[in-house]
């Protein structure tokens, strides 16, 4: 268990969705789903946190970018 808790604690979000995106329980998550909701993650990631390595994503509007995060959640099983 405390194994798990460290897995849990260290892992990034561009890790998460891929993970959510392969977990085998619940509704199949689509690979453009998978990629829209990593383009609402790098768009928050660029407002966040000054980067200047990096070309500023195309703006998402926020009802979009709810859409597409709920999309992800719903295809998420109940229980884990």
């Amino acid at each position: 268990m405390a194994e798990r808790q460290a897995f849990i604690d260290r892992i990034s979000a561009i890790d998460l969705v891929n993970w959510t995106a392969g977990v085998r329980q619940g509704r199949a998550i689509a690979a453009t789903t998978r990629d829209e909701v990593h383009e609402v993650r790098e768009y928050r990631n660029c407002l966040v946190h000054e980067r200047d390595d990096m070309d500023q994503p195309e703006p998402i509007a926020i009802s979009l970018a709810r859409n597409r995060l709920n999309t992800l959640l719903h295809c998420l099983p109940i229980y884990w």
